[in-house]
Parts: structure tokens; C-alpha cells; sequence
């Protein structure tokens, strides 16, 4: 009998749906990762399976068993959920600290997994030290970062990151943690993830924030003013960053670099509070 139960809930796990399938790889893995749903969803299965086989009395036990066991993995995978998913996560940090961005957009984007896969509200605000311990950023109460040009929230305490195909992208080889725990990349050997990247790095955050006003439009998550306001705004950035002086190699200085940056992190900061 116990045979019977644990085949059947076993079998009863398996019916309930996955969406990984229809994921990109980052955030199928991200499901794997809150793997206590996996857990409870078993379990529930086998304690609905012994609940069914009890109930179901001189009837049909094994009947009874496969249907208790089918409620209790739906309850047991709903409960695990805890109202969250990867659906709504901007990424997770895997078991080396290290960051995978996810693809979900700004509008839909409420939290990520931390290494242990516990749910977190709102985008990272810090960082794990080499011990593996959370560090809080000192200077802000809202995790920072940025969108790349595939629509992948990065941190900006990551210096590399992997990318919704869970493709490793390199940080840079030399840099530091600035007072509001950004990593803050060499500028003689600038990267696309360091806050001192050079002008291509800039123009993608420019272009992602444009991507999410086109978005907002269409689905109308924004009213007119409030759209009119960001794109009135946006252009008034790229006009300021258009106007900057450059070096022979076409990058800013870290001066405008870093100007440049602070606008584009107040701009969606305020942004993403709109899109709430």
C-alpha cells in the first residue's frame, strides 16, 4: 500500500505544470532554484494521497489515493509559492554569490532569490561579501542598477552577471565599491557592467529607458502626462550626454561619466515607482 501512495505521488507532481519549458534558461533555472516548491509539492502529494486512501473507506482506495494525492500536490506547490514566482523576479544570486538576471521587465519585476532561494521584495540592495554574507548598501534604502539593452536587471554591485541564456557576461578586471555599494570599474579598462563604463554602456541604459516608455504606452501603465513628463525627460538626457566632450576614443570623463549615471539612476528610480 505504501508502494501505491508513494507511486501515486510521485505521479501527482508530475501532473502539475511547469512553465519552464516556455522559459528562457535563466529563469527556468530560477525555478529550480526556489526548490522548496519541488519539496512541498511531493510532499503535499503524499499526505493528499494518505488523506484520499483513509476517506475513500470500502470504496476505491486506489481512486481515492490518486485524487488525494493530486489535491494535496496542488495545495502543497500553491502554499510553497508563497505568492511569488520567477515570473515576477528580476533575477537570483545562485550558491557562488553570483547574479542571474532573469528578463522579466521593470513592470512586472517585483523581487529576486537570494542564494539560499528565499524570496526577496524589491531589486538587490547590497551585496555578498566573500563570506558569503549579505553586505547592505550603505548609501541608498533601494537596491540600484540598470537594465541592459535585452531588458536584464543587473545590479549595481555586480561586476559580471549572467544574462537570460545564462551566458556569462565579464565584469571588469580591476575596480572598487563606491560609498553606495556600486562596483565602480577601472577606467582605463572600462566594462559594460562597471559604473564607469564607456559611451556604448551609457547609450544602452538610454535605450532601455526608452524601451520601457514604449512598453508603458502600450499597455498604458502611464497616463499621458506622466508619459510625456519621461520621454520630455529622457530627451533632455540624451541631448546633455549628447553635448559632453570626449576623449580621442569617444568616452566621457569620469565626471560627466558619473553625472551622466546619476540622472539616469534617478530617471528609473522614479520610473519603476510610476510603474508600480
Amino acid at each position: 500500500m505504501r508502494g501505491s501512495i508513494f507511486t501515486a505521488s510521485i505521479a501527482a507532481a508530475a501532473l502539475i505544470p511547469s512553465i519552464a519549458s516556455a522559459q528562457t534558461p535563466s529563469r527556468a533555472t530560477c525555478e529550480q532554484h526556489s526548490s522548496t516548491r519541488v519539496v512541498a509539492t511531493v510532499g503535499g502529494a503524499g499526505v493528499g494521497g494518505v488523506l484520499g486512501n483513509v476517506i475513500a473507506g470500502r470504496g476505491d482506495k486506489t481512486l481515492g489515493t490518486i485524487i488525494g494525492a493530486v489535491g494535496g500536490a496542488i495545495v502543497g506547490n500553491q502554499v510553497a509559492r508563497s505568492g511569488r514566482d520567477c515570473q515576477d523576479a528580476y533575477g537570483y544570486y545562485d550558491s557562488d554569490n553570483r547574479w542571474h538576471a532573469s528578463g522579466v521587465g521593470a513592470s512586472e519585476a517585483r523581487g529576486y532569490y537570494d542564494r539560499d532561494g528565499e524570496w526577496i521584495e524589491g531589486p538587490p540592495n547590497g551585496r555578498y561579501g566573500d563570506d558569503s554574507r549579505w553586505i547592505s548598501n550603505a548609501g541608498s534604502s533601494r537596491g540600484e542598477g540598470r537594465y541592459s539593452s535585452q531588458n536584464e536587471w543587473i545590479p549595481a554591485s555586480a561586476n559580471g552577471y549572467y544574462d537570460r541564456n545564462d551566458t556569462w557576461v565579464s565584469g571588469s578586471t580591476s575596480g572598487r565599491y563606491d560609498n553606495r555599494g556600486r562596483w565602480v570599474a577601472d577606467e582605463r579598462r572600462g566594462s559594460s557592467t562597471g559604473y564607469t563604463a564607456a559611451r556604448p554602456a551609457i547609450r544602452d541604459q538610454l535605450s532601455a529607458l526608452d524601451r520601457q516608455l514604449v512598453t508603458a504606452r502600450a499597455e498604458r501603465t502611464l497616463n499621458s502626462r506622466e508619459l510625456a513628463g519621461y520621454q520630455r525627460d529622457l530627451r533632455d538626457l540624451r541631448a546633455r550626454e549628447g553635448r559632453m566632450s570626449r576623449d580621442r576614443r569617444g568616452n566621457l570623463s569620469a565626471r560627466n561619466q558619473a553625472e551622466v549615471q546619476s540622472s539616469i539612476d534617478r530617471l528609473d528610480s522614479r520610473l519603476r515607482v510610476s510603474l508600480r
